[in-house]
């Protein structure tokens, strides 16, 4: 679809470049809404392989859109004579919305710097789905593991009932585990009265993916840093949430603060 619009012999008009582009894509779209969906709430080594594999495809499709040459000049066009064209308001912005769009993601980049910006974002696109496995595999592993009931004093019997079935899954008899949840709070830490228990849960969610085991995210996360920050000074960023703010209601990381 995106090869269509752009070697389109015929004059760039709103319909056939700008409108053509919004409609493109709506099977990729509606399977990506479903997957993600899936991914997020209820993934699988099936999921999880799906999603290694076809993340860097889906980056080099964006790049395949947004640093084409043809296409962008189509918009850029348009853009530029856009008074001339007679546009309704809801027209108008999504033709500024897109060429906006394209210019934030390279379209005005030199080839040499295209090349490098597919690059990053190959890697980034890698390392994204890499570390979110990592993630979710370290708060299931890294459950806190409880061998005295009394140690959960102040639970619910709902709460103790589900931490004995956690610790049945794991094959894991007169026992009890806590799952973790969001990284920085645990829900039961507001209930339990044993403080040596209410710490270990506490370092068990903060700590998970820092044990040095399969499960540690702090390289990928050191080189996703690195790369965001060349990809935010290629496109002329200070930085990587300047870059992500640009087409956001605060605009900037300054107005947010």
């Amino acid at each position: 679809e995106i090869e269509a619009i752009a070697g389109n012999p015929e004059a760039p008009s709103f319909d056939n470049t700008v409108a053509a582009l919004e409609k493109s894509g709506q099977m990729l779209t509606r399977t990506l809404y479903v997957f993600n969906a899936l991914k997020a709430a209820n993934t699988n080594d099936t999921l999880d392989a799906t999603d290694s594999a076809t993340a860097p495809k889906l980056a080099a499709l964006a790049d395949a859109s947004f640093l084409n040459g043809k296409l962008f000049a189509r918009i850029k066009s348009l853009h530029d004579r856009q008074g001339e064209l007679g546009l309704r308001p809801d027209q108008a912005r999504l033709l500024k919305v897109s060429y906006e769009r394209y210019v934030k993601n390279g379209a005005l980049l030199a080839e040499a710097d295209k090349d490098r910006l597919k690059a990053i974002n190959a890697r980034i696109s890698s390392l994204q789905p890499e570390f979110s496995q990592k993630l979710v595999a370290a708060s299931k592993d890294e459950a806190l593991v409880v061998s005295d009931k009394r140690q959960l004093a102040g639970l619910s019997a709902d709460d103790i009932a589900a931490a004995a079935m956690a610790a049945e899954d794991r094959g894991l008899k007169d026992k009890w585990a806590l799952a973790l949840f969001n990284t920085t709070q645990q829900p039961l830490l507001v209930n339990l009265k044993h403080r040596a228990t209410r710490q270990a849960l506490y370092e068990a969610g903060w700590n998970r993916t820092q044990r040095g085991n399969a499960n540690d995210t702090r390289a990928l996360i050191a080189e996703l840093a690195e790369l965001r920050a060349n990809k935010a000074a290629l496109l002329g960023f200070a930085d990587f949430a300047s870059f992500t703010m640009s087409d956001q209601m605060a605009k900037n990381p300054a107005t947010a603060m």
